[in-house]
């Protein structure tokens, strides 16, 4: 098959640097072992079309874009936010009409395009025979406008989701499109064994993500200012940057009042509030290291005891997994995709979202007891390596890939929407 992946514009893919993109990288750079395989992301100056690990990299200008969303973007925010400007096709469109192109002239069998449902009838428009593959990382099919999300997924041969979390309430959503959604988890390096954790007294707890009020670090930075006096041994270690997402794309159209409340951590730094929250001896105790490159991270799960995942939502949540591969036990909030992949009792511990009291104790008892943080590690660390292998996904991703290839082109099928959605 000759397969092009269609990056967000803006985002960076060669390294990769988001989880979209690395999940991107990840099973692309499998695939171009068996297939031809092309990655398209934006354009930064002096950058040039590149191969690296078998993969063709197409880069895109994506300037003019920038501009023009200065102009229209304020015109979005008069409109509901089910319909705001991240969703609108005038987001990014010569970027999308630029790709287009270009894939009508390469003559692709396969275009995969993650989250950005705009692109779908642009690409759909120049290349009518192509198959459409659109991948969400996020909820957003089942919380922008209904009738806006239908006309676009009739253009999709087929739709993926990270988790039966995102995958299930769009076969709900749009039944008539039920056939055509898979579920294909994101993936996790699957390491050699880890070596044992030198004992030296201390207890390593670490974080992976973004520094965004979502993750709820001002959750863990509470609860460990309750561990802290009587648990002196405990170090916190956050790998990740302050990257706090646009209120839009998430907290500001939710339904659920808790992620509403979120809110107010948005109009100063989050970074900032939670560093204020730092007790002293927490603040003593803390590391705070940053965006690293991906492949540095690892270093930081062997050398950690424990995993915490306080956060309020999750579409899989790729951090956890990495650390259950790398033999951690986690605690984390019972969200989304993160049901699917801990496991209560066996691979870690589920705290309720906002819980600074039970994280405190969850904590406490995983500090307290390195014979059952172990038996939680390895019990991790199988249920990755069965589960959540890269190996693994990319043969279910080919699976879906192959299917919507040999299969006729999908009808545009008319999407029923009930007469009282706008």
């Amino acid at each position: 098959m000759k397969i092009a992946f269609v990056s967000h514009p803006g985002y960076a893919v060669l390294p990769p640097a988001g989880s979209v993109e690395i999940c991107t990288h990840e099973v692309a750079r499998r695939l171009a072992e068996r297939h031809a395989v092309t990655v398209y992301g934006s354009s930064a100056p002096g950058r040039e079309d590149a191969t690296d690990a078998g993969i063709r990299y197409r880069f895109i200008r994506h300037g003019a874009d920038a501009k023009l969303g200065r102009v229209f973007r304020p015109l979005h925010r008069l409109r509901p936010a089910d319909k705001g400007f991240f969703a609108s096709p005038l987001n990014s469109l010569l970027y999308w009409l630029r790709v287009a192109s270009d894939i009508r002239r390469e003559g692709y069998d396969v275009v995969h395009v993650a989250n950005l449902t705009q692109a779908l009838p642009v690409i759909r428009r120049l290349n009518p025979d192509i198959r459409l593959v659109l991948h969400m990382h996020c909820e957003w099919l089942i919380q922008l406008d209904r009738r806006l999300v239908a006309r676009r997924l009739r253009h999709a041969d087929a739709i993926l989701g990270v988790s039966r979390h995102i995958t299930e309430p769009i076969r709900e959503r749009f039944p008539d499109l039920a056939d055509r959604c898979h579920t294909v988890s994101n993936g996790v390096e699957i390491g050699p064994e880890p070596a044992p954790r030198e004992a030296d007294g201390t207890v390593t707890l670490l974080h992976v993500g973004r520094i965004s009020p979502e993750k709820g670090h001002h959750v863990l930075f509470d609860a460990l200012n309750q561990v802290l006096p009587d648990h002196p041994q405990v170090r916190l270690v956050l790998v990740g940057e302050e990257s706090v997402i646009p209120i839009e794309w998430a907290v500001g159209i939710s339904s659920d009042p808790v992620i509403r409340d979120l809110e107010r951590f948005y109009g100063s730094s989050y970074l900032e509030q939670i560093k204020d929250r730092m007790s002293k001896a927490l603040a003593e105790r803390t590391q705070f290291v940053g965006r690293i490159d991906h492949s540095e991270t690892a270093r930081h799960y062997a050398a950690a005891d424990l995993f915490v995942f306080p956060s309020y939502f999750e579409s899989m949540g790729i951090p956890p997994v990495e650390a259950m591969a790398a033999g951690l036990p986690v605690i984390s909030s019972p969200v989304g995709g993160a049901n699917e992949s801990v496991v209560e009792g066996e691979t870690g511990l589920f705290v309720e979202r906002g819980d600074v009291d039970g994280l405190a104790a969850a904590i406490v008892a995983l500090v307290d007891d390195p014979a059952r943080r172990a038996a939680l590690g390895a019990a991790g660390r199988a249920r990755a390596a069965k589960h959540f292998s890269w190996d693994g996904v990319t043969a279910e991703f080919e699976h879906v890939l192959e299917t919507a290839a040999r299969a006729p082109r999908a009808p545009s099928r008319h999407v029923a929407t009930p007469v009282s959605e706008t």
